[in-house]
């Protein structure tokens, strides 16, 4: 569950920073204008910021969340004996 968490964050991280820096920064080429050299989107600094932060939380995530137990009742392995089962008698 913790690797699943984890995978998401990191994941998000870099589909945010990447959208925030190739389509929400400024055009790329020469400024020519003022348009140009302003970000399409006035927070898309603090957004690609934001995803390079989620990178790096995931990282914190994993290694806070703890692992999933294993359950009470684990499933008999074939050398083990039931509960209540006689073991064989041993030849010899």
């Amino acid at each position: 569950m913790r690797g699943m968490i984890a995978l998401l964050m990191l994941l998000g991280g870099i589909a945010l920073a990447a959208v925030s820096y190739f389509a929400l920064a400024a055009p790329l080429g020469p400024p020519i204008g003022p348009e140009y050299s302003n970000p399409r989107l006035l927070g898309a600094p603090a957004l690609f910021i934001l995803g390079i932060m989620l990178i790096f939380l995931s990282a914190v995530a994993y290694e806070l969340i703890p692992e999933a137990q294993p359950s009470a009742h684990p499933a008999p392995t074939p050398r083990e004996v039931p509960p209540g089962a006689t073991r064989p008698a041993a030849h010899g």
